[in-house]
């Protein structure tokens, strides 16, 4: 193998990397965004306050 082979070679591994890598980011970015996009929005606490609401006027009656 010359020199320009393996500089051939070892392009193309780095390229697929760093692609797989980019994919890897990207759905870590959109897990990161639903996950703060919902505190934000509220919904996790309005849906522990309404479970805690009904909760609590079961146990009353």
């Amino acid at each position: 193998m010359s020199v320009q082979d393996l500089c051939a070679v070892v392009g193309a591994v780095t390229g697929v990397l760093s692609f797989i890598w980019t994919i890897f980011q990207q759905n870590e970015i959109k897990r990161i965004k639903n996950q703060s996009y919902l505190k934000n929005s509220g919904f996790v606490e309005k849906n522990s306050k309404a479970g805690g609401d009904i909760a609590g006027r079961d146990i009353k009656k």
